[in-house]
């Protein structure tokens, strides 16, 4: 599925707009360093969390 390059922009400002309304840290099963995005998405794939989230540096 391709988007046109302006939907990203518009979904950033959305999320930057409503960060405060609504809870959307809550949808986060857990996060991952951005070198372990293939962990990440075969733990996804093999449904043993929902929606994790890439973090660059994170655990560093």
């Amino acid at each position: 599925m391709h988007y046109d390059p302006w939907y990203l922009g518009k979904g950033l400002d959305f999320l930057s707009r409503t960060v405060e309304t609504y809870p959307y840290a809550e949808l986060i099963d857990a996060e991952f360093d951005l070198v372990d995005v293939s962990t990440a998405l075969q733990k996804a794939d093999a449904r043993e969390m929902t929606r994790p989230s890439l973090v660059p540096g994170h655990g560093r």
